[in-house]
């Protein structure tokens, strides 16, 4: 379990794990991998701006 908080930005948030959306569309989630290896994690607002994070699970 790994919470997620974004800060900064405008409106509403879009997360996506590895090009796929998350049910989650607010500045907080909680991320629950279940399974090892690469990832990529992206969060869009509403003005389109992003950030985005890459991070190996063991």
């Amino acid at each position: 379990m790994l919470p997620l908080q974004t800060s900064g930005g405008e409106g509403r948030r879009w997360w996506f794990i590895n090009g796929e959306p998350l049910e989650a569309a607010g500045a907080r989630t909680t991320l629950m991998l279940d399974k090892p290896g690469e990832w990529q994690l992206v969060v869009m607002d509403e003005a389109g701006q992003t950030a985005a994070a890459s991070f190996t699970l063991q």
